[in-house]
C-alpha cells in the first residue's frame, strides 16, 4: 500500500484555498473500558499506534485522544469512518510529541479526490473527555492523480551528465509530415532523455533543423521525399551508439519505406517503440516481431491493431484487454492499445491507464506518447514499466492542459508544454 505523509502546520492565512474542519469528543472512561478488549484495540489502532500506546502503558487518555482524532479526520473527509478502515487513518507523533496524520488506503484516495493538501490535528483533554480538532486545507488549483503511487520517480543524482540519461533516435517523417518527428523528438527531450537524435528524409531536414534547437538532426543522402532502404547502411552507422529507437511516426508506407522499416527491426538490437505508419509497414509480415533480438513496444490505436491482426475494429474493441494480452504473448512484444483507458500488456500482466481525457484526441498526440515512452526506455527503465509510465504521464499531462485550456482547444504541443510539470508531480522528494 502506498502511503503519503501529511505533516504540515496550520497557517493563519490560507489564501484562496478552502478549509474543512472536523471535531470529535469522547468520554475517557468509555475508551478505558473498551481497550481492555484485544479485538477492539486491533480493530482501531495500527501497529505504529499500538507501539506508542505500549510506551504510554495504554493510558486511557492517550487512547481516547487517538480515537477521537481519527474521528475528527474522518469528518474532514466528509464521510466519517464509514467506507474505510480505522487503520487508513493513523495518528502518530513527531520528535517533539506533536500529533500528525498519516493516510493510507481508501482514506488516502478520498483525500486525493477532494484535493486535500494539508492536514493539522490538535488533541486535548477536558476533565473526563478527550477532544480533537482536525483542519484540512483544499487547494482547488492542485490535484494528486489517482494511481500515481507506482510511478513515483527517483530524484536525479547530483554528479551526473547528459550521457547518463540515454541516447534516443527518432526515425520517421516524410514530406508534409515534419510535425510527427518534431513532436516525438521534443517530447523525448522534455521527458528527460540526455541526447535525442532525429533521422528524417531530406525533404524535411531543413525544417527540423530550424524547429528543433536541442535535437541533433542527422542528414541522409538517398532519401528525399520519404525514407527508403537505400540509406539503411548509413542509418545503422548513425544508430550504433543509441540506447533505444522510436520508429514510424509520419514515415509513410512507400514500398522502399516498408523495406527499410523491416530491415531496421531485424538489425537494430536494442528496444524499439514502433508506432503509426511503422506498424502499417509490417502489415502482413508481423511475424518479424518474433525474431527481434530486443524488446519491441507497439503503440497502435484500434484501427492499426485491427490491421495488424487482420480482424475488424469491432473484434479489437470487443475485449481490449484480451486483444492486447494475446498479441503481446504471441509476438513477444509490449502492446500499448491506445484509446479511452489505454491498455498496456506484456502478455503476462496488464495495466489499465486512469489518466487522460477526450481533449487528447487530436493530431500528434500519439507522436508525443511515442517520444515519452522512448525517452524512459532510453534512460534505462524496464520497457514494460516505461510503457506504463509513459502512458500515465502522457495522460496526466493532458489532464493538466485540460485544467488550463479545456478540452476543445487542446493541441499536441500543449501536452509537451505540460510534460515537465507532470513529471515533477511524479518525482519523489527525498
Amino acid at each position: 500500500m502506498n502511503v503519503y505523509f501529511f505533516k504540515w502546520r496550520l497557517y493563519n492565512q490560507m489564501g484562496d484555498n478552502m478549509i474543512k474542519s472536523g471535531i470529535d469528543i469522547v468520554e475517557v472512561k468509555r475508551i478505558e473500558r473498551l481497550i481492555k478488549s484485544e479485538s477492539f484495540v486491533r480493530k482501531i489502532f495500527s501497529d505504529n499506534e499500538m507501539a506508542y500506546l505500549e510506551e504510554r502503558k495504554y493510558k486511557a487518555t492517550t487512547a481516547a485522544g487517538i480515537f477521537c482524532a481519527k474521528e475528527a479526520v474522518s469528518k474532514c473527509l466528509g464521510t466519517g469512518i464509514a467506507g474505510f478502515s480505522w487503520h487508513d487513518i493513523e495518528i502518530l507523533r513527531n520528535d517533539l510529541g506533536r500529533p500528525f496524520v498519516v493516510l493510507g488506503g481508501k482514506a488516502l484516495k478520498l483525500s486525493e479526490e477532494k484535493r486535500i493538501v494539508r492536514f493539522d490535528i490538535s488533541i486535548t483533554h477536558i476533565e473526563d473527555y478527550a477532544l480533537s480538532i482536525a483542519i484540512a486545507e483544499q487547494d482547488e488549483a492542485f490535484f494528486i492523480p489517482l494511481g500515481i503511487g507506482p510511478f513515483m520517480l527517483p530524484e536525479r543524482e547530483a554528479n551526473t551528465h547528459k550521457g547518463d540519461y540515454g541516447k534516443l533516435v527518432v526515425i520517421g517523417g516524410k514530406e508534409g509530415m515534419a510535425g510527427s518527428v518534431y513532436l516525438a523528438g521534443l517530447a523525448a527531450l522534455k521527458s528527460g532523455t540526455g541526447l535525442v537524435y532525429v533521422i528524417p528524409p531530406n525533404s524535411i531536414y531543413e525544417i527540423l533543423s530550424i524547429k528543433l534547437n536541442e535535437v541533433i538532426i542527422e542528414k541522409l543522402s538517398a532519401s528525399q521525399a520519404y525514407l527508403m532502404d537505400d540509406d539503411l547502411n548509413k542509418i545503422m552507422i548513425y544508430t550504433e551508439q543509441h540506447d533505444a529507437m522510436c520508429l514510424g511516426t509520419g514515415i509513410g508506407t512507400n514500398d522502399k519505406t516498408k523495406k527499410l522499416v523491416r530491415e531496421i527491426l531485424d538489425l537494430f538490437d536494442r528496444p524499439i517503440v514502433l508506432d503509426a505508419d511503422g506498424l502499417n509497414c509490417i502489415n502482413g509480415t508481423v511475424e518479424i516481431l518474433k525474431s527481434r533480438r530486443a524488446m519491441t513496444i507497439i503503440t497502435p490505436h484500434t484501427m492499426e491493431m485491427a490491421r495488424l491482426m487482420d480482424v475488424s475494429p469491432e473484434a479489437v474493441e470487443k475485449d481490449r484487454i484480451k486483444t492486447a494480452m494475446d498479441f503481446s504473448k504471441r509476438y513477444g512484444v509490449i502492446t500499448v492499445l491506445k484509446g479511452h483507458e489505454t491498455i498496456v500488456s506484456d502478455g503476462i500482466d496488464f495495466y489499465i491507464n486512469t489518466t487522460g481525457n477526450p481533449g487528447m484526441a487530436t493530431a500528434g498526440s500519439g507522436d508525443v506518447l511515442t517520444g515519452i515512452i522512448g525517452a524512459f526506455v532510453s534512460q534505462g527503465f524496464d520497457p514494460y514499466f516505461a510503457a506504463k509510465l509513459g502512458v500515465f504521464i502522457h495522460g496526466l499531462s493532458g489532464d493538466l492542459v485540460k485544467r488550463k485550456y479545456g478540452e476543445y482547444g487542446m493541441i499536441a504541443s500543449n501536452l509537451i508544454e505540460s510534460l515537465p510539470h507532470a513529471i515533477k508531480m511524479c518525482t519523489k522528494k527525498e
